[in-house]
């Protein structure tokens, strides 16, 4: 980690094509993005066909409780005042 206000040192790279690693024009480069294209379309194919058979499924939904149970039931509750009478921060503040 530089001090603040001290540049660096660039790097350099040294190439046999004359490109920096990086650069879409480098031989290698092509063939990682080509391998990138092929592997990315095949996982969409994959992700299309299982959408595709997810929708074909038919899914049975069982209750997860039995019916003689009794569920329990909720109940509403109101604050008694407005919660900002009590200094509740925000940008009053």
């Amino acid at each position: 980690m530089a001090e603040e206000g001290v540049q660096r040192e660039h790097l350099i790279f040294a190439t046999l094509h004359g490109y920096v690693p990086w650069d879409d024009r480098a031989p290698q480069t092509i063939e990682m993005n080509k391998r990138s294209a092929a592997l990315n379309e095949a996982k969409a194919q994959e992700l299309k066909m299982a959408a595709l058979e997810a929708a074909n499924e038919v899914i049975e939904a069982k209750a997860a409780v039995e019916d003689d149970v009794p569920t329990e039931i909720l109940e509403s509750v109101n604050l008694p005042e407005d919660p900002g009478a009590h200094g509740g921060g925000g940008r009053g503040r």
